[in-house]
Parts: structure tokens; sequence; C-alpha cells
């Protein structure tokens, strides 16, 4: 079996954040103040493989920053069809 480093956080909108009650409670403003109201649950796992975890770490950390702006722009691009 091979072991995993997992990396997650909450989406809600533009927010984002690592513990659900927070995600809910901007999902909740959101509505309140008439912003869009979609969250999400983002997860990303790295093998750790022989390099260990620190590389693993760094892996990932390396994909979050070259793939959230394009999440983002794949969520505001998505939502303004739904709109």
């Amino acid at each position: 079996m091979e072991e995993e480093l997992v990396m997650c956080w909450y989406q809600a909108y533009e927010k984002t954040v690592p513990e659900a009650y927070k995600n809910k409670f901007n999902a909740l403003l959101n509505k309140l103040t008439g912003k869009k109201q979609e969250h999400a649950f983002i997860r990303i796992s790295v093998p750790i493989g022989e390099a260990g975890p620190e590389k693993a770490r760094n892996v990932g950390k390396d994909f979050i920053a070259a793939f959230y702006p394009v999440f983002l722009t794949y969520v505001n691009s998505i939502l303004e069809f739904a709109y």
C-alpha cells in the first residue's frame, strides 16, 4: 500500500478555508449578501514515495500554486452560466 499526503480545503465561491464550519458560514454570508453561494470540498493527494513527506508537501504546494488560479477562473466562468 502506498502512502499519500492529502491536502484539502473548502471553497465557498471565492473564499478558501480549512474548516467545514467556516465554509458553511461563508456560504451563508454569501447568501445573505446576495453573492454566489456555491461551495466545494477540494482534495489533493500526493504519493509520498521514497522521497519522503517533505518532498510530497513541496510537490503538493507547487501544484496548488499552479492549480488554484485556474480553478478559480473555472469557478467564476461556470457560475456565470448559472446566473
